[in-house]
């Protein structure tokens, strides 16, 4: 699939929603490690959980990756578990993706009340992501605890765009690494701008945009909108 690129005139949002792993942080190094420990915990190859990790809310994940192996109760301590390990500073490193600290000091000084992060990581992960980064803080931040739904399901983006108080929801862009999150954007009635970060170009789905990180996006505000270019 070939996805268009960026208007020459730039792409114009009233609120530009964020995922979070993958989009603004790296901290493949603390999932990986801890879905691997997860696999050895159920005597899986990591294979078998490793399209799930990312992107998906851990419960849904490992019912996904293992439908009827664990009841609720079962997966519920697992992902606690798995989260736990995800949020220890012990457990890796966490660093800014490319232009993601651009893009967010950007944000914060200029669209203030115009923008989210929408992660399906718990309060818990993200804060330590935040903390370990000194990562602004946007008005909106939607993570696992605040839904019924995660990714794929719209949910997480229509509930942000409602914090911010967004009645047009054709009016936000998405920004996203993983499918389920494209999935979700997109069902929410977003535009979406997918980042080859994790997954390559080809499985970034039904993206209005892709490119290869934020470093390749360079954002203004004018007259009230956010805008997206290319970079250079």
């Amino acid at each position: 699939m070939t996805h268009p690129a960026l208007p020459d005139d730039g792409a114009r949002a009233a609120a530009l929603l964020l995922d979070l792993d993958g989009t603004l942080v790296d901290t493949t190094e603390k999932v990986e490690a801890a879905w691997r420990w997860g696999a050895d915990r159920l005597g899986v190859p990591f294979s078998t959980l490793e399209p799930y990790v990312h992107g998906i809310p851990g419960a849904q994940a490992l019912e996904l990756a293992l439908p009827g192996r664990l009841d609720e109760a079962e997966r519920a301590a697992l992902t606690d578990e798995l989260l736990i390990r995800m949020s220890d500073p012990a457990a890796g490193h966490v660093r800014w993706m490319p232009g993601a600290q651009d893009l967010v000091t950007t944000l914060a000084r200029d669209a203030a009340d115009a923008w989210a992060i929408v992660t399906s990581g718990d309060r818990r992960l993200a804060g330590s992501s935040v903390e370990a980064l000194g990562l602004p803080l946007p008005p909106v931040m939607v993570t696992s605890e605040d839904v019924e739904l995660g990714k794929p399901h719209p949910e997480p983006y229509l509930r942000a765009a409602d914090a911010l108080g967004i009645l047009e929801v054709d009016a936000c862009v998405v920004v996203e690494d993983a499918p389920a999150g494209i999935a979700a954007g997109k069902a929410a009635g977003m535009r979406v701008l997918a980042l080859a970060t994790t997954y390559p170009a080809s499985e970034l789905g039904d993206a209005n945009w892709v490119v290869g990180s934020l470093a390749d996006v360079r954002v203004t505000v004018e007259d009230d909108a956010i805008v997206l270019r290319a970079a250079g």
